[in-house]
């Protein structure tokens, strides 16, 4: 589980298969049909559709309550670096990446 703090409000996020597959669904319906390599591709690119969608279904996997515009309305540009290091973090914590020396 990682945590970050989006204009002042601390949020709980995972990423699992049903959060990647919640992804898809939710892209596809922007006429996105992204595999699961294809999903990473993008976030390399800074495709902000694919990063927004992601921050959303990991926070909302763990706060089902929320609503998902409530999350959105907190991606701003002024929260971009702040997000860039939350999915760094998401991602190396969910898929176990192993860095040099570890």
């Amino acid at each position: 589980m990682v945590n970050i703090t989006l204009q002042g409000q601390e949020y709980n996020a995972k990423l699992d298969f049903s959060v990647i597959g919640k992804i898809q669904v939710e892209l596809s319906k922007m006429g996105l049909n992204l595999k699961l390599k294809e999903i990473f591709e993008e976030v390399e690119k800074e495709n902000f559709a694919v990063v927004n969608e992601i921050v959303v279904q990991s926070i909302l996997k763990c706060h089902p309550k929320l609503k998902r515009h409530m999350i959105e309305d907190k991606l701003t540009i002024g929260e971009m670096e702040t997000i860039v290091n939350f999915l760094t973090e998401l991602l190396e914590k969910s898929i176990a990446i192993k860095t040099e020396g570890k």
